[in-house]
C-alpha cells in the first residue's frame, strides 16, 4: 500500500486509470505547548517562587491523532516490477492473544478456520466456502498478522465477502 505519488516516486509505478483509492487512517500526531507547574526533579514536588507561588514552565506535548489518507494496493498499479522481499516469520507471543482472536472473529465477515495448508501459504480466502483459512500451529504474532492480511486484502480490497457492507 502506498499513496498515489509514493508509487511514482519510490517504486516507479503508476496507478491504473480508474482505480479507486482505499481510505485508511494514518498517524498524524501534532504538538502543543502547555504551561505547567515546574516539578523539582529530586523531590518530585512543585517548585515555588519567592512569593510562594508555583513556578511555571512551558512544555511541548505530542498529541496522538490520525487522519484519513488515500492509498492504492500494488494490484492497482503497473510498470516497473516490485522487488521481491523475503518476509521473515514472526515468532513472538502476543499479550491478550485469545481476546484478540475472539475480537477479530467477531468482526470478520466470514468464519476463520485454522487447518494444515499445503505449500508456502500461511492463509487465504476460500471463495467457494466463504471462509478464511489460516495455517495452524504458527506463532501467535504470525497467526494474527496472517488473519489481518487476509481480511484486509481479500475482504476489503477485492470485496468478495462483503466486508464494506458490514459498516
Amino acid at each position: 500500500m502506498a499513496g498515489y505519488k509514493a508509487w511514482q516516486k519510490n517504486f516507479e509505478r503508476h496507478v491504473n486509470k480508474g482505480e479507486k483509492a482505499i481510505r485508511i487512517l494514518a498517524p498524524a500526531p501534532y504538538k502543543i505547548k502547555e504551561e505547567r507547574d515546574k516539578i523539582d526533579p529530586v523531590t518530585q514536588e512543585i517548585m515555588l517562587d519567592r512569593d510562594g507561588n508555583p513556578q511555571k514552565e512551558e512544555v511541548e506535548i505530542t498529541i496522538p491523532a490520525f487522519r484519513a489518507v488515500s492509498v492504492f494496493d500494488v494490484s492497482q498499479t503497473d510498470e516497473k516490477p516490485i522487488p521481491e522481499l523475503e518476509a521473515k516469520e514472526l515468532l513472538s507471543d502476543v499479550e491478550g492473544y485469545q481476546d484478540m482472536i475472539h475480537a477479530v472473529e467477531d468482526v470478520s465477515p466470514v468464519p476463520i478456520e485454522m487447518e494444515e495448508i499445503a505449500g508456502e501459504s500461511k492463509g487465504y480466502f476460500d471463495r467457494e466456502a466463504r471462509r478464511i483459512v489460516v495455517q495452524e500451529n504458527m506463532s501467535e504474532s504470525q497467526t494474527l498478522k496472517t488473519i489481518y492480511r487476509v481480511i484486509t486484502k481479500k475482504c476489503y480490497i477485492h470485496q468478495p465477502c462483503g466486508f464494506r457492507n458490514r459498516f
